[in-house]
């Protein structure tokens, strides 16, 4: 009656002051979870700060079977820190199963590591995650038949994926298995940010062929030592700026109005578009003029500040913002 799957055991629960038939899985759903023991079972007292404590954990102390201590009765046979290990030691024969020699005592060595870094509950929760980028790591090492550079480890994960997965890179290097190289990584990252550039627009369009023709024109500057690769990154950064903003507009291509309206909101930017703008001039003949775009002066409004108000809470109420009139239109009231 309550989760709609079969069951083969169903009981009678008292849920609230009343008689509800469901099966064990819904019913320990709806238990608390006893602060000591961490598991859900019916509360026997609240501590201090008012959570749950079960009735095993309330009235008895045990001793773990495996390191002695002292535990909550609750918990059964062993303490929460000796099976988090017992649950690392699964983990990690996993793991080193998966991979090639090198890259197997590498994260064999990471889960120890990783374990004294954060303890055992968090290493043995998270050390999977970070399997997969052990496996690329050897991927490479098959390839190469030694442990990857930095540099070539970049190439293939992205410094993006190496940044999500910083913890394993921290050990790498820590540990000199694969030294950080902080040059090969700014490069990379300029080199990726650019290919997320190129990329960003829909392919035969018009934005797509004008950013990867302006690509292919810094490029050429850059092979004969005239520009850097962050300087041709930092150029593409306005022009990709721009064309998001024309294609936000409805334009098919860049015109007078668009450009005005983009150099209104980051006028800042005037000077990194200037080269950009010469080039689709150049190009395509766009006949854009950097000299005209002038800060336009807005003039207050004629309606009181009060009907405003009401307008406003009126449009909010309706929820009808369906179309791009009546967006327009909410936005200048709200404006």
């Amino acid at each position: 009656p309550v989760c709609g799957d079969e069951s083969r055991e169903m009981f009678m629960r008292n849920i609230d002051g009343k008689k509800v038939q469901m099966c064990d899985k819904c019913y320990n759903k709806r238990l608390p979870t006893c602060v000591l023991c961490n598991r859900k079972k019916k509360m026997f007292r609240l501590d201090e700060r008012g959570r749950s404590i079960c009735k095993a954990c309330a009235t008895m102390v045990r001793r773990c079977g495996k390191c002695g201590k002292e535990m909550p009765g609750g918990r059964g046979r062993i303490c929460m820190e000796c099976a988090a290990r017992n649950g690392l030691v699964r983990k990690k024969r996993f793991g080193v199963g998966s991979l090639p020699k090198r890259t197997a005592d590498a994260f064999e060595t990471f889960a120890d590591w990783f374990e004294r870094k954060r303890g055992p509950q968090v290493a043995s929760l998270r050390l999977l995650e970070y399997l997969p980028f052990f496996m690329d790591v050897g991927s490479l090492e098959e390839r190469f038949g030694r442990l990857p550079l930095y540099r070539e480890l970049a190439d293939v994960l992205s410094v993006k994926r190496i940044w999500e997965n910083r913890l394993a890179m921290e050990f790498l290097d820590e540990s000199g298995v694969v030294k950080k190289d902080v040059a090969a990584q700014k490069e990379i990252a300029e080199r990726d940010t650019i290919e997320r550039y190129l990329g960003a627009f829909a392919e035969r369009s018009f934005f797509s062929e004008a950013m990867n023709r302006y690509f292919e024109k810094l490029k050429a500057k850059m092979l004969t030592g005239k520009t850097t690769i962050r300087s041709v990154r930092l150029a593409l950064t306005p022009a990709k700026r721009f064309l998001e903003y024309c294609d936000y507009c409805g334009r098919e291509r860049p015109d007078q109005e668009t450009l005005e309206g983009y150099l209104w909101i980051y006028p800042g930017q005037k000077s990194a578009l200037t080269g950009f703008v010469n080039f689709l001039n150049g190009r395509y003949s766009l006949g854009l003029l950097m000299s005209e775009t002038k800060k336009p002066v807005l003039s207050s409004p004629s309606n009181s500040k009060k009907y405003l108000e009401q307008r406003f809470i009126e449009m909010m109420r309706s929820g009808d913002l369906f179309d791009k009139k009546e967006k327009e239109e909410f936005l200048k009231v709200a404006i």
